[in-house]
């Protein structure tokens, strides 16, 4: 058992000394430099982003250990340290934090961080000091060959609204997938946003999907590519051909999905008739599946097959009522069922119930 028989510090203070009966002498440092040297031995690193965040919240980062690396901005953090001090209205600190955190910025390569660091500056008080990174970003993205990085960087300030930035590092994205034979890329150039600043440059990445895509002849890519360009006006010129391709390589397999997919959006488009191959072979292959007769009486309608398009919508009333889509629910399935009883009122008086209005009510609905 411990028995303190006496304690004092020593002359300069930094030590405490302790002696027990039997004369054992403990010495104490009480020199906090001391003390962090020793932590920093022992940790072999500085506190990361993320630690500073949760044990210093609001605080400016700063080194604790000088001989160790100071870490990298931590993108997402930095996000949460500037927009709570806007929220509790300290404004000048949270300029000073990203301030100083664009500056560490400016000298890395780390492509993500960076355009997370420039997404910011959709604030309109933090524009100004966003600034120098969102340069580096466009500067970045000029030499980059991570496509993937750069295709998320030009999605996002998109649709943040910075198209000062979206443009070039958008175009970057468009080259790169230009000069690949990889369709997928090249598709999801075509996907840009409309307001990425590319104006009408998107249009070479879309016709460079497509004629990869038809090289490719996979019937699913050919079938999606269709979607996407049904889904914008200022691809019409280029859609047709890329669709009624869709439609005769999904002919030929025997996916009665891929076949009805492409037989339903058609239909949606006003383009039944383009689509009318795959709607026959969807029900050849699932005569039973109310779904695909529902499409097929789509099309059918829009070619003037009404007694057709009846016959089809009845198949599909009698699904949803035999409980077949119980899983959407009460509600969703009543409103099937009226919705499918007055396109077939119509068509018994020989009208067609898909006009344009309906069509593109039913576009939004998917």
């Amino acid at each position: 058992m411990y028995s303190l028989v006496a304690m004092g510090f020593s002359a300069d203070g930094g030590t405490l000394m302790a002696a027990d009966a039997n004369a054992t002498l403990t010495l104490w440092t009480l020199d906090a430099d001391a003390f962090l040297s020793r932590a920093c031995q022992i940790a072999n690193r500085n506190l990361s982003r993320a630690e500073w965040h949760r044990y210093f919240p609001g605080q400016p980062y700063r080194t604790t250990c000088a001989e160790h690396p100071r870490p990298p901005v931590d993108a997402a953090v930095l996000a949460e340290d500037v927009n709570a001090l806007l929220a509790a209205g300290e404004d000048e600190k949270a300029q000073t934090t990203l301030a100083e955190a664009v500056q560490e910025l400016i000298a890395s390569d780390d492509l993500s961080s960076v355009s997370s660091a420039c997404l910011l500056g959709a604030r309109p008080s933090l524009a100004e000091t966003t600034q120098p990174v969102c340069a580096h970003l466009v500067e970045l993205a000029a030499v980059s060959d991570e496509s993937g990085l750069i295709e998320s960087a030009c999605s996002s300030l998109a649709a943040a609204g910075l198209r000062a930035y979206s443009a070039p590092v958008c175009s970057r994205f468009g080259e790169l997938a230009l000069a690949t034979e990889n369709v997928n890329a090249a598709l999801s150039a075509c996907g840009l946003p409309p307001d990425s600043g590319l104006g009408s440059g998107r249009l070479d990445y879309c016709r460079r999907a497509f004629e990869l895509a038809g090289r490719v002849g996979d019937a699913w890519t050919n079938v999606y590519a269709c979607y996407d360009a049904r889904f914008d006006e200022s691809l019409a010129d280029l859609t047709d051909p890329l669709c009624d391709r869709a439609v005769e390589l999904a002919a030929q397999t025997d996916d009665a999905n891929l076949n009805n997919d492409i037989c339903w959006y058609e239909g949606l488009y006003g383009h039944g008739r383009d689509a009318m191959l795959a709607c026959e072979r969807a029900v050849e292959l699932a005569p039973d599946d109310g779904a695909i007769r529902d499409s097929r009486g789509l099309a059918r309608a829009q070619i003037g097959d009404y007694p057709g398009a009846i016959e089809d919508f009845q198949a599909f009333i009698e699904d949803l009522g035999g409980g077949v889509y119980d899983y959407l629910g009460e509600e969703v399935v009543q409103a099937r069922l009226a919705q499918r009883q007055l396109w077939i009122d119509a068509l018994q008086v020989s009208r067609n119930p898909f006009d344009e209005a309906t069509l593109k009510q039913l576009r939004e609905e998917q």
